[in-house]
C-alpha cells in the first residue's frame, strides 16, 4: 500500500478525504486516550499524597 499523504512545506496533503478523515479520527482517539490516562495518573498521585 502506498503513502496516503505527502508533505508540502509544513502541510500534510492527503490522497483522499477518506484518508484524511481516518487519520483525524485516529488522532482524536489517541488524544482522548492520552487525556484519560493523564487523569488516571493524576488521580493515583493524589491518592498517594494523602
Amino acid at each position: 500500500m502506498g503513502k496516503i499523504w505527502r508533505l508540502e512545506g509544513t502541510r500534510l496533503v492527503f490522497q483522499s478525504k477518506r484518508d484524511r478523515r481516518s487519520v483525524a479520527e485516529n488522532l482524536l482517539r489517541s488524544a482522548y486516550q492520552l487525556a484519560n490516562a493523564s487523569v488516571d495518573v493524576l488521580g493515583v498521585c493524589e491518592e498517594l499524597s494523602e
